[in-house]
């Protein structure tokens, strides 16, 4: 059965990419279904027992079985006459039999037996099924969606997956959203509004982001950084230790609308006492120095982020054009089997759910009913947004590289505003 979750009844006005974009718009330039030619997380390795699972990804669907050693992937689709082959038999260890006329294949996708004809089949050696090389890390199948020959694997996946002393965690939800949009809805100016009022925020005051971004790094073509919220601090929120006689007031005086926000302060009277979780957090040495795995975004479809105390990964993994499956990954390196049992025992009763759920959730929620397909009015604080998707056309793995010279209208603006709040800087001090 395909893991697909319901998809509420309250939609926008469907998913058609070029409905009112103007031909520079990079929005309709990027795969509705994914970028192929990298390794994705495929299934949690404990989720394939006797019978085979089938996943849909990238819009294909991908059937894993187990192998005589490993978990393997195929195409659903049997090449004798399409039958599913998720409704397999796997009767011999290292081959499943489709459910059709018995074509029985090896883990190398090779006929190995015909059981609806007999011993004397002559269809041996004269078909192959289609198979995605795999690879499983961390109890994590990953899979090569590419056509080509399969890229190091060590490119597309975060070092501390081949880390043995490095514990990590995973769970994975579907989204309602295409994966574009899920993959825009990182460091802009959101987190301070959407998130607000979830578990993981409640414990601070609610800051403000600020009226523009730095600029991320493009590293190795593959990452983007974030420079002062994440390299910086090296925490996910920076600005939430407020304090009296910060530069910037809690409660800050919106002129043309004469409203203030946060409209109360009341929240201050107990947040001091969660402030030693953020210096708990600055203490912690990084899970990984490599600057390209420190935090931002990366190639084919991950957000990265430092917490201190954990490394904190969502890997966005397309399933077709309506939905998204986040994989999140929660990497720590405790010292002993006591760290282990601790790190275990927090993120199965609490932290899976306040961060992938209730958090993450929170995301979720507004993109579903985001009009994807209209033309857009950026601020400057989208600029992480804009180079967001220039590397994924200029540098994404097997695509053919557009002419990418003319901004948008929407990009110019932002660009526009980002040069005025730069003009600004110096005479603010």
């Amino acid at each position: 059965m395909v893991d697909i979750a319901p998809r509420p009844a309250k939609q926008g006005p469907g998913h058609d990419i070029t409905h009112g974009l103007s031909p520079s718009d990079r929005r309709s330039m990027i795969p509705e279904t994914g970028l192929r030619e990298y390794w994705y997380p495929g299934i949690p390795a404990n989720k394939v027992g006797k019978k085979p699972v089938l996943v849909k990804m990238l819009g294909s669907d991908v059937t894993f079985w187990h192998g005589k050693e490993h978990v393997v992937a195929m195409d659903n689709s049997c090449p004798h006459r399409g039958a599913m082959m998720y409704k397999s038999d796997c009767w011999w260890p290292g081959t499943i039999s489709c459910p059709y006329h018995g074509w029985t294949f090896n883990e190398t996708g090779d006929v190995v037996a015909v059981l609806g004809e007999g011993p004397d089949s002559k269809i041996h050696g004269k078909v192959t099924a289609k198979m995605y090389p795999t690879v499983t890390l961390k109890g994590v199948v990953f899979v090569w969606m590419g056509e080509g020959e399969p890229a190091p694997i060590e490119e597309d996946v975060p070092p501390e997956l081949f880390d043995d002393r490095a514990v990590v965690f995973h769970s994975n939800v579907v989204w309602p959203p295409n994966w574009r949009p899920a993959m825009e809805n990182i460091y802009d100016s959101h987190v301070q509004y959407v998130h607000r009022d979830s578990f993981q925020l409640m414990a601070f005051p609610i800051f403000q982001s600020g009226h523009s971004r730095d600029r991320p790094q493009l590293i190795n073509g593959r990452a983007l950084n974030m420079k002062t919220y994440q390299m910086q601090a090296r925490v996910a929120f920076p600005q939430a230790t407020y304090k009296a006689g910060d530069e910037r007031p809690y409660q800050e005086h919106y002129p043309l609308a004469d409203v203030l926000w946060p409209r109360r302060k009341n929240r201050l009277l107990w947040t001091w006492a969660f402030k030693w979780l953020m210096k708990r957090a600055r203490r912690h040495p990084l899970i990984t120095d490599d600057p390209e795995w420190h935090g931002g975004h990366h190639l084919p479809s991950m957000f990265r982020a430092n917490y201190g105390t954990h490394m904190y990964t969502r890997w966005n993994v397309p399933v077709d054009e309506k939905y998204s499956r986040m994989f999140y990954f929660h990497t720590t390196k405790p010292g002993s089997w006591v760290g282990r049992f601790y790190e275990w025992v927090h993120f199965h009763l609490w932290h899976d759910w306040s961060m992938n759920y209730n958090f993450s959730g929170q995301d979720g929620r507004q993109m579903i009913y985001q009009y994807y397909d209209r033309p857009e009015k950026l601020s400057a604080t989208d600029v992480q947004t804009i180079e967001w998707r220039k590397m994924v056309l200029e540098r994404g793995r097997g695509l053919v590289k557009p002419e990418l010279s003319n901004l948008s209208e929407a990009e110019v603006f932002a660009e526009e505003l980002v040069q005025e709040m730069q003009a600004e800087m110096p005479a603010s001090g």
